[in-house]
């Protein structure tokens, strides 16, 4: 049992002497990328842990708007769009929205809108309620409530 410590004691000598145990990584490999791996862990805050993505989980659709398969309201997400006009009367209430790329659209209730396949399910005086399903940490199929707001543009001024 000596005999196999004093051998183990041994090779981490040598290996230390040599400098394997100490050499520095080259740009290209492994041990490289793993520093890069400790400083983005290092960055690692509560703050921040919202926006990392969850890396057994297929990666959400961006809503940059290039995907001209998918109908104008559904390229872009929720945030983006920017509610102008509410319409109310005896039928329907709708709703005037601008897109990102300045293109007004007129929608009412049950109008597929967002990159989380959202339905406007309410429109109010000065706000319209969508709802999305997403998908939760546990893997259960949720519904959240996103509210547009109409944003007053004389308060941006003063």
């Amino acid at each position: 049992m000596e005999q196999v410590s004093e051998l183990l004691i041994g090779i981490v000598v040598l290996l230390a002497g040599i400098g394997i145990a100490q050499a520095q990584p080259t740009p290209g490999s492994t041990a490289a990328a793993s520093k890069g791996a400790e400083k983005e862990a290092a960055s690692f805050t509560i703050e921040n842990s919202l926006t990392i993505r969850d890396p057994f989980r297929k990666p959400l659709p961006q809503g940059n708007g290039n995907d001209l398969s998918v109908p104008e309201l559904e390229r872009f997400d929720l945030d983006k769009y920017k509610l102008v006009g509410v319409m109310t009367g005896p039928k329907k209430p709708k709703a005037l929205i601008v897109a990102p790329g300045g293109k007004m659209h007129i929608i009412d209730g049950n109008t597929r809108i967002g990159t989380r396949h959202g339905v406007v399910h309410q429109i109010m005086q000065g706000a319209i309620s969508v709802e999305e399903k997403v998908v939760n940490l546990l893997g259960q199929e949720e519904s959240i409530e996103t509210l547009i707001e109409m944003k007053d543009e004389n308060a941006k001024k003063e």
